[in-house]
């Protein structure tokens, strides 16, 4: 009987020691990643950061941990949230949440992506497609009020005269046109 306690008492430290190798691994990857990764309670408060969410957020570990971390965490989900850095600078983030488990209890792992590069691209592509849209539109326009004002009336012989001032408001039509057209 004393050999089948020894057995279990090894077992069981085995255990321990198989299982505090894999939290040390599991917190490697967290700290290594180059998102930031939050693991936050289900009061929603803060329970470990890793340096790239430090770097993200602007603050040192020890402001981050223990504080509520103020959006709404849902698993599963992705989700855009602006941050504001402690040098008070906007950071557009993708936020992913996956349910874990944290000392014991539930809790959600955060993996936060800085994306501000990327929404100020997008937003500088639709700005562009925007103004070559207008740009299209004004050349369109302008097509369109050039064959227009070719269907005047044709002049008499010899009336140079009438020529030029038709020349004259036909080309202020034009000037018009354009103008209204932008």
């Amino acid at each position: 009987m004393a050999d089948e306690v020894s057995q279990l008492q090894q077992r069981l430290e085995e255990s321990r020691q198989q299982l505090e190798a894999s939290r040390q691994r599991f917190r490697s990857v967290l700290t290594k990643s180059t998102e930031g990764m939050l693991v936050v309670d289900q009061a929603g408060i803060v329970r470990f950061a890793n340096p790239a969410a430090e770097s993200l957020f602007g603050r040192p570990r020890e402001e981050l941990v223990g504080a509520r971390f103020g959006f709404p965490i849902l698993a599963g989900e992705i989700a855009e949230i602006d941050v504001l850095s402690r040098r008070g600078q906007p950071v557009v983030t993708e936020m992913r949440v996956a349910e874990t488990e944290w000392e014991g209890e539930t809790a959600y792992l955060a993996s936060l992506r800085d994306i501000t590069e990327r929404k100020r691209a997008e937003e500088q592509r639709a700005e562009l497609i925007g103004e070559q849209a207008a740009r299209a539109e004004r050349q369109d326009a302008a097509a369109r009020m050039s064959l227009d004002t070719f269907h005047a009336p044709p002049l008499a012989a010899g009336d140079a005269r009438n020529a030029v001032v038709l020349g004259q408001l036909l080309i202020e039509e034009c000037v018009i046109r354009i103008q209204n057209a932008q």
